[in-house]
């Protein structure tokens, strides 16, 4: 069961990747925001929607690698701190590769 506000945005978020990487699609920021936008047009329980609407909000201040405003309240704490990162201006792609049992 998760208990804190960090581990379900995390939790939506990655539910949101994997579902992405299902269908074999890129996982951008953009690509997450618009899986969790179809995730909370079906969503019914008012919590979880609240928390995806959030996670939407929270990703919505990184569609360009690096800018976070400044005005990270408390709505937008919810996540872990910001990571230094080597990253360009462009946004990141995570592709993730079958190993060799999945190749069986």
């Amino acid at each position: 069961m998760m208990c804190s506000k960090d581990m379900t945005g995390h939790a939506i978020i990655g539910e949101a990747a994997v579902s992405l990487a299902m269908r074999e699609k890129e996982i951008t920021v953009s690509a997450l925001i618009i899986e969790l936008d179809a995730m909370l047009r079906v969503e019914n329980l008012s919590v979880r929607r609240q928390s995806i609407s959030h996670a939407v909000e929270w990703l919505g201040d990184f569609r360009s690698i690096g800018v976070r405003p400044d005005t990270a309240g408390a709505e937008r704490s919810w996540m872990m701190p910001d990571m230094p990162h080597s990253g360009s201006e462009e946004e990141s792609v995570i592709r993730l590769q079958a190993d060799d049992k999945d190749m069986k």
